[in-house]
């Protein structure tokens, strides 16, 4: 009895393992990047009130219909998609690389220089946009947050420093 019971929990580990498996590299053909999934470290996008939507109205930015509108915290695992620059829009949550790490915030600004779009974010919880948020160069920007998954990734965070 003791032996089947064992048998019975590794098939199911394995199975899970199998499934994670094959999902995460199902993700990463559909969605076009190498890792789909990002794990949210701080609470720059978490919603305590309704300030980071006055701060948008302040921009000009209909907040009533945005991607993402209830936000994400710490713990929260995104799915991003890779996509091409002239389907970012203002108000759409992106994931981008500074200094070595993925970061997603919001897209308030959109400037063209030429040729070149330059992005600006700002992190819904914050006061306001960090220096390494002004001028988001395209190269940089990994794609558009087009899901979360709350919670899930705390399970990561216990073994991370």
């Amino acid at each position: 009895m003791r032996n089947s019971r064992r048998s019975i929990a590794f098939m199911l580990l394995v199975s899970v393992f199998i499934f994670f498996s094959a999902s995460y590299f199902l993700f990463k053909f559909w969605f076009g990047y190498p890792n789909p999934f990002v794990v949210v470290l701080s609470d720059s996008m978490k919603h305590t009130g309704e300030n980071w939507r006055k701060d948008l109205e302040m921009r000009g930015i209909d907040s009533s219909n945005l991607p993402i509108e209830g936000g994400f915290e710490r713990g929260d695992i995104l799915v991003i998609k890779k996509c091409e620059l002239e389907e970012i829009s203002i108000g759409d949550v992106i994931v981008f690389e500074a200094y070595g790490r993925r970061i997603a915030h919001r897209v308030v600004e959109i400037e063209r220089t030429g040729e070149n779009l330059i992005f600006k974010t700002k992190g819904d919880a914050n006061p306001e946009s960090y220096y390494f948020e002004q001028s988001i160069l395209p190269e940089h920007i990994q794609g558009k947050v087009i899901a979360v998954i709350p919670k899930i990734g705390n399970i990561f965070l216990l073994f991370s420093k």
